[in-house]
């Protein structure tokens, strides 16, 4: 089964926050959730400059 950038990015994000909740136990939510939100945003950015999405 072949799955998109964004598919595969999203499934990045999710495993990112699984193993922050379960390797970091000292993390809060918000903090997790902040941690999330930025790596979304710096993923967004390079998308941009790669040319793969148009301006967010």
């Amino acid at each position: 089964m072949e799955i998109d950038i964004f598919q595969f990015l999203e499934m990045c994000e999710i495993e990112l926050i699984n193993q922050l909740c379960k390797n970091c136990p000292e993390l809060t939510v918000e903090q997790i959730e902040n941690i999330a939100e930025d790596f979304s945003k710096e993923i967004d950015k390079q998308l941009v400059v790669d040319g793969i999405i148009i301006g967010k």
